[in-house]
């Protein structure tokens, strides 16, 4: 590569990310708009789907109702034998959101099929595991965003700096931070 194409990838990079660290998002409207705004096609799944090829991208699992000590008292049984994400403590975590998560491997749809999936022997992979008669009363919502961008050069690096700022900014109840 050359210095001058290195500089015009560089100088894009830039463009992406300037600005998006100062920025205020605390709910799935604010994600959105901020992700739309650099380049992420939003997307929804209520129920997994199947066959449908995606990109990468960045997921939100939204409960629409609280989440409250009764799911964190119950996330912690399942914590113990299972491999789900790691359950939050700290005061500022969220009450709605549940977890924030990326793919920049197989598609975005294809990792959030995964977090569908029951709790079983075969099931190795860290998901939430959402098909729990348990978990139902939360109404869980989850809320995906594409990246679209032509120039690949760093679209995985992209998404994952976009997945930890919404980490950072949205405080999910679950999902250890990078």
């Amino acid at each position: 590569m050359n210095k001058e194409n290195n500089s015009d990838t560089t100088e894009k990079l830039g463009q992406i990310l300037e600005g998006i660290f100062d920025c205020s998002v605390t709910n799935v409207k604010g994600a959105t708009d901020l992700l739309q705004k650099n380049g992420f096609k939003k997307g929804e799944v209520i129920v997994p789907s199947s066959g449908k090829r995606s990109k990468i991208g960045i997921y939100i699992f939204e409960a629409k109702t609280v989440l409250d000590t009764g799911f964190d008292d119950y996330w912690r049984l399942r914590q113990v034998s299972n491999k789900v994400p790691k359950l939050n403590t700290g005061e500022e975590r969220s009450k709605e959101i549940l977890y924030v998560g990326k793919s920049t491997s197989k598609g975005v749809i294809s990792r959030i099929n995964q977090h569908y999936k029951k709790i079983t022997q075969d099931v190795s992979t860290y998901a939430l595991k959402l098909e729990d008669k348990n978990l139902c009363k939360y109404q869980i919502k989850c809320h995906y965003y594409e990246f679209t961008q032509d120039d690949k050069k760093y679209c995985n690096a992209i998404v994952a700096i976009f997945e930890q700022l919404l980490h950072d900014k949205l405080q999910p109840r679950v999902g250890s931070p990078r």
